[in-house]
């Protein structure tokens, strides 16, 4: 008997290391130190050695006291572990955050600098502009003076030049003059000095940061433009003098994407690239951008859908 309340007691002792289940081990153990008892009782009145039951007795005892410890450590150990998962997570949640504000105050900062140096460079335009006409009128005050064979003359050159130059203008692509116009893909046209042009499309375009959510009934397009500057004068081209027109509505732009803005001063005879973004209904039947010059004296308009 005192061999059998040894063997249980073992058996008690592995079963309440197992994790969840080691509560039950007290079961066997409750029989082993029964036993263990008896064994001893009996032993103690026949005179036998009783060793082997007070080991079992012993073991027995032990056994419950393992089994609450571990399932305590366990849970206590579980608790850490959630715990620490919830901070791991908040602080991720944080960072994301942190980096979501940091991406929009960016693009904040590059919208209104780059205003900035429109409305810097518009107000250089008009004060040119106007300082031009106020010398041309001047120029045409004294013209008046002259004689009219020298008058003539200079009809004459003007009319020649004005010929040169519709002759370039057929050349290097159309000249942005009929506003109502609506140009295509690979379809050029000068505006300012500047020959522009629509090399692609992307009416459905996703490629924006992950982070980024578009609301239901919307979708987001993408064109991507050519300009080369044909004057002999540097010219600034930027994605802010566009504006988009879903079936006649005006549309907002979109600065969630890499490389969303550019501005760029383009030397003469010099060329760039840029792509502009736009959140347009999904369901809009026609999408048109309208690019308007510095100084706002002239616009082109591109269909892309």
């Amino acid at each position: 008997m005192g061999i059998a309340a040894l063997i249980v007691s073992i058996i008690a002792l592995l079963i309440s290391l197992i994790p969840i289940f080691g509560i039950f081990a007290c079961i066997p153990a409750l029989v082993s130190f029964i036993l263990s008892i008896v064994d001893i009782v009996k032993k103690s009145k026949t005179g036998g050695k009783k060793g082997v039951s007070i080991a079992g007795l012993i073991i027995s005892i032990l056994v419950p006291i393992v089994a609450v410890v571990w399932s305590l450590g366990l849970g206590i150990g579980l608790a850490i572990y959630n715990e620490s998962q919830d901070i791991l997570d908040d602080s991720f949640n944080e960072i994301n955050s942190i980096a979501s504000n940091v991406e929009s105050n960016n693009n904040s900062f590059d919208y209104y600098s780059n205003n900035f140096r429109e409305d810097l460079y518009n107000s250089n335009t008009n004060s040119l502009y106007n300082n031009s006409m106020t010398n041309s009128e001047t120029s045409n005050t004294i013209g008046n003076t002259l004689t009219n064979d020298v008058t003539n003359s200079v009809d004459n050159t003007i009319s020649n030049s004005l010929t040169n130059s519709e002759a370039n203008n057929a050349v290097t692509g159309n000249q942005a003059t009929n506003t109502s116009s609506f140009y295509g893909i690979d379809q050029p046209v000068i505006i300012d000095g500047v020959k522009t042009t629509l090399l692609s499309s992307n009416l459905d375009f996703t490629d924006y940061f992950s982070y980024t959510t578009v609301e239901s009934g919307y979708k987001i397009i993408k064109a991507d433009f050519d300009f080369e500057n044909t004057s002999d004068t540097s010219k600034t081209v930027s994605s802010y003098r566009f504006n988009c027109y879903a079936d006649n509505y005006s549309c907002s732009s979109f600065f969630s994407t890499k490389d969303a803005t550019f501005t760029d001063n383009i030397s003469a005879g010099m060329k760039t690239k840029g792509s502009v973004y736009f959140k347009v209904p999904a369901n809009a039947k026609e999408v048109v951008l309208e690019y308007t010059s510095y100084g706002n004296r002239d616009s082109v308009k591109f269909k892309v859908k």
